[in-house]
Parts: structure tokens; C-alpha cells; sequence
């Protein structure tokens, strides 16, 4: 696997790629997350001979981050095209996981013509939430502190024991980078 930063449209991103085939496929991750969620089955698809991207959505990651940095479903959806393109992606398999799952669908929705197939894993972005629940979501992914990414860890990941301080360490570090 290679890992290299990467423009794509107005954001810099950074990307895990690996195999070579001529199947296409794009990982795209969930709030608060990362390339690296998807770094299991990145391998595995490779082995199985898929050209695999996974990216790092504008602020996560190594990602642009900040002010001015556009952080919504249309700007994510816009920064997948732009990504797409710049990779000469004509169409490709598009899989993403919580909010990541929403820009997949958007992009979808949105570019027919450039979608093999799609596959949305615990997506949000299918059923309206409310407010008080956006609140809530907003807060905690804003919640860079140490404490609060060992919760939002906690919650995320099924198994404790893949919760290790090692995994701790470099979440709090790459989110407060």
C-alpha cells in the first residue's frame, strides 16, 4: 500500500491506494475518521484484484482543515468527483460507511454515469434526523480532546480490545494535526 498526498479540486487530501487492477474501487469514510478505517479491506480487495482508494474526507485526517475548509455532503461530494477526475476514474465502486455513506449516495444521485456499484455500511444521510440529534453528532465530533476521542472510539469500534492507547494516540494525534 501507498500513502501520498493528493489535490483534488481546492482540497489537499491524502490518499491509501493499493493493487492495480481494472476495477475501481473508492472507500470513503465516515465522520471523525480516516483513510486507515478502511486499511483491512484495502488489502484484501487488492488481493482480489482491485485497484482500492481510500481517501481522508476535508477535515479528517490528513486532510485541509480550518477555516474556509468546506465541510458538508455537497463539498464532500464535489471533492469526490474532483478526485475521480484527477485520478482518471471513470467509473469506479463507491463504498462509504456513516457520512460517508451519505456523499456516496449523493455522488451517486448526482453522477450515474460514473458508478459501478455503490455500498453504503451504516450510512447515515437516509433517514432525516433532527436538530437536537445534528447538535449532538456536531459536538462530539468536534470534541478533539483526549478524552473525548477515546469516547467516540469507544463507541465506534465493536471489539474494546482494537481500542488500544497506541490506536488512541495516533487518532488524538492525526485529529489535532
Amino acid at each position: 500500500m501507498i500513502v501520498y498526498p493528493f489535490a483534488a479540486g481546492d482540497t489537499t487530501t491524502r490518499v491509501l491506494e493499493a493493487g492495480s487492477g481494472d476495477k475501481n474501487i473508492v472507500l470513503v469514510h465516515g465522520t471523525g475518521g480516516r483513510a486507515e478505517r478502511w486499511s483491512r479491506n484495502i488489502e484484501a480487495l487488492a488481493a482480489r484484484g482491485y485497484h482500492v482508494f481510500a481517501i481522508d474526507l476535508p477535515g479528517h485526517g490528513f486532510a485541509s482543515k480550518g477555516e474556509g475548509v468546506a465541510c458538508s455532503v455537497p463539498a464532500y461530494r464535489r471533492m469526490l468527483g474532483a478526485f475521480m477526475d484527477a485520478r482518471g476514474l471513470q467509473k469506479a465502486t463507491i463504498v462509504g460507511t456513516s457520512l460517508g455513506g451519505h456523499v456516496v449516495a449523493s455522488y451517486a444521485c448526482e453522477n450515474p454515469g460514473r458508478i459501478d456499484a455503490i455500498a453504503l455500511v451504516g450510512s447515515m444521510g437516509l433517514v432525516p434526523i433532527g436538530d437536537e440529534a445534528r447538535g449532538r453528532i456536531k459536538a462530539g465530533a468536534n470534541n478533539q480532546t483526549r478524552e473525548g476521542v477515546a469516547g467516540k472510539m469507544q463507541r465506534v469500534i465493536f471489539d474494546p480490545a482494537l481500542v488500544t492507547p497506541e490506536l488512541l494516540e495516533e487518532e488524538w494525534r492525526i485529529n489535532n494535526s
